[in-house]
């Protein structure tokens, strides 16, 4: 169902009105972030009336004249949620005035997010997931990754448990982006890389932007520059890497692609993806391979990979064959 202008801009008011007056609770950030997903014109008309609550610029009457509080449910039933709130109208002169008003300052603010507040994010085995964080940030997960985003008035921040994600960074140079793995930060103002933390070794890969890495222990901050990379391991040794774009970044088009790898080391790979353990194939042997694979369906995947290692690929389960 698509709602008019004034009934978008009424309902990101009563948004804006409940994340100022106190902590929403699990469900009422769901529902609040399910009505932000729902259609763009939410984020942007949320963005604007919190521009106008939060404008210094802005005066007490003139506040009240375009916000006119009162008591009594909401008209609409869309989330449970909104029958808890009192009401906002925003008069019709009024929404024109506010348009005005917030040309210059409004439109660029990112989606609002209560300071301090978490959010989790999360794949299972073979998710890849989209996500845009509330400064505006793209971020892809892929399988297996797990992080959660907060930000304060000077910094965004990012807490990479485990996985692989590409970051596309929403430029602000107020407030830096940085991303903590382990004991060691990321930290950039705007830029796209590829970030991997897996078994404690982390990898970064820039596509773009400058990255810089603080690899922890009082060591020397590390500068990376598009198609420059890192990785540090387990034990902190630092190696320099550069980027191929076609090969470390496949995973978002959902292939992997690999150049002289063992099968061992390509089952590996495949077994972050499949619930199946794949480092128990019935065959391995010490040929390189390169290659393509197409990241579907167990039974594809392995007769893609019986058809490279020119062998019929199958898994033991139970000490019986499982194809």
């Amino acid at each position: 169902m698509t709602h008019s202008k004034a009934e978008v801009q009424a309902r990101a008011a009563h948004w804006v009105q409940a994340l100022d007056m106190r902590e929403l609770s699990a469900e009422e950030w769901q529902d609040f972030q399910a009505w932000l997903s729902l259609d763009p014109r939410h984020g942007e008309a949320f963005s604007e009336v919190q521009a106008l609550w939060n404008a210094s610029a802005v005066e007490d009457h003139e506040l009240d004249q375009i916000l006119a509080l009162r008591s009594g449910p909401s008209p609409s039933n869309h989330s449970p949620f909104w029958s808890k709130l009192p009401t906002i109208h925003l008069w019709q002169g009024a929404l024109v005035s506010l348009t005005a008003a917030l040309i210059a300052v409004a439109i660029s603010i990112p989606i609002f997010m209560k300071t301090g507040q978490t959010i989790d994010y999360a794949t299972a085995i073979g998710e890849r997931r989209d996500i845009t964080l509330a400064d505006g940030t793209l971020a892809d997960l892929n399988t297996q990754t797990q992080l959660s985003y907060s930000h304060t008035s000077n910094l965004r921040r990012v807490v990479f448990d485990q996985g692989e994600a590409f970051f596309d960074v929403a430029h602000n140079l107020d407030r830096p982006f940085e991303i903590q793995t382990g004991p060691h930060t990321i930290r950039v103002l705007g830029t796209e890389f590829n970030v991997t933390y897996l078994n404690n070794t982390l990898e970064v890969l820039v596509v773009q932007g400058h990255v810089t890495v603080n690899p922890g222990e009082g060591r020397a901050i590390i500068h990376l520059h598009a198609d420059e990379g890192i990785q540090i391991s387990a034990d902190g040794d630092i190696t320099t890497k550069s980027l191929n774009a076609a090969h470390d970044l496949a995973w978002r088009d959902g292939t992997f692609v690999f150049d002289d790898w063992t099968l061992s080391e390509i089952l590996t790979e495949l077994d972050r993806y499949y619930i199946e353990d794949l480092r128990h194939a019935n065959f391995e042997n010490e040929t390189r391979y390169s290659g393509i694979i197409y990241l579907e369906d167990l039974p594809a995947v392995l007769e893609q990979l019986s058809a490279l290692a020119n062998h019929n690929i199958t898994l033991f389960q139970d000490d019986s064959p499982h194809s």
